[in-house]
C-alpha cells in the first residue's frame, strides 16, 4: 500500500511540474500594439490629474492652480486658466473631474485650497466652454 502511494505522490509531483512548465512557457504578455506611449507636454510644475474632455482634447492640473489644455489635433498645449490656490504643504489644486454630460453642460469639477484667510479644501463646480475656466460660474459643493 505504501509502495502504491509513494508512486502515486511521485506521479502526481511529475505531472505537476510537467503543467507547470507548460503554463509557464504558455504565459504570453501584452502584444505590441496594445499600449502606445506619446509625451504630450515636458516641464510640468507638480501635475496633479488628467482628464479627457470628450471632444478629445485633455485638461491637466498643477498643484500650484494652472489648467493647461492639450489639443491632439494641433499638438498644443496651453494654460486654460490660473486658478488662485494656497499651495504650501498638501494644499492646491488636488483634483480634477469631468462632468460626465460635459458635451450639453460644460461643467467640470475642482478640489482645491482657494486663497483665504483660513486654509480649507473644497470642491467647486465650474463651467469650462471654448478654453477657458468662468470663474464666475463657481458653486461651491463641498
Amino acid at each position: 500500500m505504501y509502495r502504491n502511494l509513494r508512486g502515486l505522490s511521485m506521479l502526481s509531483a511529475l505531472l505537476l511540474c510537467v503543467f507547470c512548465q507548460n503554463c509557464a512557457s504558455k504565459k504570453e504578455g501584452p502584444t505590441k500594439f496594445a499600449f502606445s506611449k506619446t509625451v504630450v507636454a515636458e516641464a510640468l510644475n507638480e501635475p496633479m490629474q488628467i482628464a479627457e474632455l470628450p471632444d478629445g482634447k485633455i485638461m491637466l492640473i498643477e498643484r500650484r492652480g494652472a489648467i493647461k489644455l492639450f489639443d491632439p489635433a494641433t499638438g498644443l498645449l496651453n494654460v486654460a486658466h490660473e486658478l488662485p490656490v494656497i499651495s504650501e504643504n498638501e494644499d492646491g489644486l488636488m483634483g480634477l473631474a469631468v462632468d460626465p454630460n460635459w458635451s450639453q453642460n460644460h461643467w467640470i469639477y475642482l478640489y482645491y485650497s482657494p486663497v483665504g484667510d483660513e486654509v480649507v479644501n473644497q470642491i467647486s463646480r465650474f463651467v469650462f466652454e471654448n478654453g477657458s475656466l468662468d470663474r464666475a460660474s463657481e458653486k461651491v459643493l463641498l
